[in-house]
């Protein structure tokens, strides 16, 4: 059982061996969750060109100003069971706020990535490469770019008004953050200088303090416990594994 869960994609491993929360595709849909899915998905339709090509800041910028509502029906096609959602009767003046709210936030994330010196390298960016303790590691990152001194930075996106993200953070707990920069770290072969939380409705980056140290080591003996109580039979997996679509598990 043990080798079974350390072999699975981690943000899988991550969120039900951390006690953090269950991948979103055994979640109930909700607000949140819909409008998450759609801010995604215009992200990474201004930035990726390609397979393997992304815009320039430049570019970007130009296509988010000329192109917002086509990109916006793009995304909402793609995304259809948020669309679904989204487009209810008694949630269209929602959907028209929503609308509004994630041009303001898009406007707001590029600039903060524009004052920052920084260039995007790719969005939604598959990480493969393994790590200790993980032998087959395998996730999405929402944002990967690069700053002037071409060292990596990692953004992860989320449409959340709570405090989870940005206390977390403060604290050292953004474990999800400290996984991607060891697998990206080790899959480029560069160094990750630093990473952040952009929450959509705040319009805010949340960075990690100078001076807080991750506490990687708690999270991984909190996983070997949770791990050795699931073989042992003490305690149930929060979910099954389930098929995950294109994106990360946004927890």
């Amino acid at each position: 059982a043990i080798d079974t869960l350390v072999n699975a994609p981690f943000d899988y491993v991550m969120e039900n061996m951390g006690g953090l929360a269950a991948p979103e595709d055994d979640k109930e849909p909700n607000e949140n969750l819909m409008k998450g899915k759609i801010a995604h998905k215009v992200v990474e339709l201004l930035v990726n060109k390609n397979d393997t090509e992304v815009y320039t800041l430049g570019e970007i910028k130009s296509r988010f100003e000329k192109e917002y509502d086509a990109l916006f029906e793009k995304a909402m096609e793609a995304e259809k069971e948020s669309a679904a959602f989204l487009n209810l009767p008694e949630n269209k003046n929602m959907l028209t706020v929503f609308k509004e709210e994630l041009y303001q936030s898009i406007t707001k994330l590029f600039g903060i990535i524009s004052n920052h010196g920084l260039n995007p390298v790719r969005c939604e960016y598959e990480v493969t490469a393994k790590f200790a303790p993980f032998d087959n590691p395998h996730g999405y990152v929402d944002m990967l770019l690069e700053d002037q001194n071409r060292n990596l930075v990692i953004i992860d996106l989320k449409w959340s008004t709570g405090d989870e993200y940005k206390d977390g953070i403060k604290k050292g707990k953004a474990y999800q953050l400290y996984m991607y920069k060891h697998a990206v770290e080790k899959q480029e072969e560069k160094k990750v200088a630093w990473y952040a939380y952009y929450l959509f409705p705040e319009m805010e980056l949340y960075t990690e303090p100078a001076g807080v140290t991750p506490k990687w080591k708690e999270w991984i003996e909190k996983r070997k416990n949770r791990l050795e109580q699931l073989d042992k039979g003490i305690i149930e997996p929060v979910v099954k594994k389930s098929n995950r679509d294109k994106y990360p598990k946004h927890i």
